[in-house]
């Protein structure tokens, strides 16, 4: 397999959205992984449309994550 599994079930502390906890539990899947490969941690996102990128006041994030856009 090329990925461990860090995190089997969604903390409820970590994803406060019940629909989303409930969608990230449907598919079934681990919530986070490692890759073997490279060491980088990743978290489930369930098929849905979010908005990726800067917001605006986020002081903490890059120049490059502009402009926000919505993505499938």
């Amino acid at each position: 397999m090329w990925a461990e599994v860090i995190q089997a079930d969604v903390d409820p502390a970590v994803v406060t959205d019940s629909a989303l906890r409930d969608a990230i539990k449907a598919t079934g899947l681990p919530c986070r992984v490692r890759d073997k490969g490279t060491n980088i941690e990743m978290l489930l996102i369930p098929p849905d449309e979010f908005v990726m990128g800067k917001s605006r006041g986020d002081h903490l994030a890059y120049r490059n994550e502009l402009p926000a856009q919505k993505v499938k």
